[in-house]
């Protein structure tokens, strides 16, 4: 098996990084923390995924949560490899929730995907089909693992009691030396490798929590603007119903307004038909009814000349009414402007 290309879409801190692999060796160098063990830990994911080896559920790898994008993308991989003279490309979605994995073959890029049975976890292990070899036994086979230089702290001892003075213990221990000063003991020494990584992770961290305040800031006003904007939505169904209802309302004052203008003219038939075609109930139809009633017969009854002597004798009655109505409004507002003048009398004499 030869591996081809490697695309991260995201994976770790890389982010749309894709490399080609050349035959035979090939040499990655960079300094710390520039990603390449990142890169290696994506070889093994893209090929086998990041789930546990035997278990029976889903389990995820402790690295599963270390290596999630830092750019808040795509959690994927797409890897390209040779195997007995045939080209695959493996295609995984390694999201939790939407985890999913594609095989595909060259030429024309082939998908292969359901051709493998699926095991009890619902997984298609391609690599364990074509190589025969599980995650823990690739990556034994595979991979020199880097462990702490433990046989230092036997070794010591040995080179301080030395009675004879080694040019090499010398160098190996002044070497020793200038590593610790470089690197340091204290965390607040600025200084030095350790306190400046220190000062970073605080600074990262005081970076965070503004982050995180902002972000809770934005989903506050967010659930506030969907608040606000059901409340708009209420109150524009409101000011469509009212805006309805005054229109109504509007048509009803027309109609009494014609109604009003109408009183005061003379009546004829065709008033009458309006009048009673206009009743909004059947009371108000039959007052209307019972009036025209009631004026016909006083027109039958009643000659011309006999109608002209009522009427004036009428309008006379009901100026002298009017009169009258008028002088007892005069002598109240009297009386009124006396009870005011007794009431601040009484106030000033206590």
């Amino acid at each position: 098996m030869r591996i081809e290309e490697i695309s991260l879409t995201g994976f770790g801190k890389w982010q749309g990084a894709d490399f080609r692999f050349a035959p035979g060796l090939n040499l990655f160098y960079a300094p710390n923390e520039a990603g390449k063990s990142t890169l290696l830990q994506a070889i093994f994911a893209a090929l086998y995924g990041m789930k546990r080896d035997y278990v029976k559920t889903a389990r995820y790898l402790p690295a599963y949560e270390k290596y999630r994008p830092w750019h808040q993308g795509d959690y994927e991989t797409i890897v390209t490899y040779q195997l007995g003279g045939k080209t695959y490309r493996l295609h995984r979605t390694l999201a939790k929730e939407r985890e999913q994995a594609r095989l595909f073959l060259d030429p024309e890029w082939t998908e292969l995907t359901d051709v493998y049975m699926e095991d009890r976890r619902k997984e298609r292990n391609f690599l364990e089909k074509h190589l025969g070899l599980t995650r823990s036994l690739f990556t034994d086979l595979t991979w020199i693992r880097r462990e702490p230089l433990e046989a230092a702290e036997h070794l010591m001892p040995a080179f301080a009691d030395a009675q004879e003075a080694s040019p090499h213990v010398h160098a190996v221990l002044a070497e020793l030396d200038r590593e610790l000063v470089s690197i340091g003991k204290k965390e607040r020494a600025e200084n030095t490798l350790l306190g400046k990584a220190a000062s970073r992770a605080a600074s990262k961290e005081q970076e965070l929590a503004h982050a995180e305040a902002a972000w809770r800031l934005i989903r506050q006003l967010t659930q506030s603007i969907q608040l606000w904007e059901e409340e708009r939505e209420r109150l524009e169904q409101r000011h469509i119903r009212l805006r309805e209802r005054m229109q109504k309302w509007q048509e009803q004052d027309q109609l009494w307004q014609e109604s009003w203008q109408r009183s005061y003219s003379p009546i004829d038939a065709q008033d009458w038909q309006w009048w009673l075609a206009r009743a909004a109930s059947e009371a108000e139809r039959q007052l209307h009814e019972k009036a025209r009633s009631s004026i016909m017969a006083w027109d039958e009854q009643t000659p011309d000349g006999a109608q002209g002597t009522a009427a004036s004798q009428a309008l006379g009655e009901l100026e002298a009414d009017y009169e009258r109505g008028t002088s007892l409004r005069k002598a109240r507002e009297q009386r009124h402007m006396r009870l005011a003048e007794l009431a601040v009398l009484a106030l000033s004499t206590g």
